[in-house]
């Protein structure tokens, strides 16, 4: 073991207790004094996280960068550097790096939560849905997934669905389900104010992402517009 490996060890356990001030100090100990035991693109994306989670951006970056050159293949790497770059809201370079990190472990299911959320986020919820299906397929213990599938599924009006995830997202511990709720009611009322939908305009594909539309696969905005539940382009009648 190196003299700096203690100091890794040391940042991990914080990093567990959220004491991102120690997670700092340990980690850049530990990497000017060397390290043997322990990964380095991964004690770096720690790092990276840690000054992301301390609003010091500029050496979040540095250190996402190091993780990357010393393992352009860590999953951990790319997943933290996506993270910060979706607290930075460059979104387009968020959803990028959590593409790089599927690329190199396809089933990583803290990456599908993480690219499904942020789908979410940027209207694209068939994208989501596929993502998160995906995360929870094996019996995810994270209530913060099923809450993003709830919302992802309340986007295209399945409802049923949404509030089936929402009850998983509360029985893995998840708090902030009254919010979601709340969203999902407001989805819902919306949606029957426009009295059921007229599909008759809806092209067979996206023009944009040549993706197949329908009623459960698009957003609503009005009875004579949509968006796309892929791509999230307008899509009008």
């Amino acid at each position: 073991m190196a003299r700096g490996d203690e100091h890794i060890r040391e940042a991990f356990k914080a990093d567990r207790d959220r004491d991102y001030l120690k997670v700092v100090e340990e980690c850049e100990a530990g990497l000017k004094k060397g390290i043997k035991v322990y990964d380095e693109a991964r004690v770096y994306a720690t790092l990276g996280y840690a000054y992301s989670q301390l609003k010091r951006y500029d050496k979040a970056l540095e250190a996402h960068e190091k993780s990357i050159k010393a393992d352009k293949t860590s999953v951990v790497a790319w997943r933290y550097y996506g993270i910060t770059q979706r607290m930075l809201e460059n979104l387009d370079e968020a959803e990028a790096c959590y593409e790089m990190a599927l690329k190199y472990s396809p089933g990583d299911e803290l990456t599908l939560a993480s690219l499904g959320a942020l789908y979410v986020f940027r209207d694209k919820p068939m994208r989501a849905i596929e993502l998160l299906e995906e995360a929870v397929r094996d019996g995810s213990q994270s209530g913060t997934t099923y809450s993003n599938l709830a919302l992802a599924y309340g986007k295209v009006g399945r409802f049923e669905e949404a509030q089936e995830a929402l009850g998983n997202s509360v029985s893995k511990g998840y708090h902030n389900w009254r919010s979601v709720q709340q969203r999902l009611s407001d989805m819902q009322e919306f949606q029957s104010t426009f009295g059921g939908y007229d599909t008759s305009w809806l092209p067979a594909q996206c023009p944009f992402c040549n993706a197949p539309t329908a009623a459960d696969t698009v957003q609503w905005i009005t009875a004579k517009s949509a968006k796309c539940g892929y791509c999230g382009s307008n899509l009008k009648a």
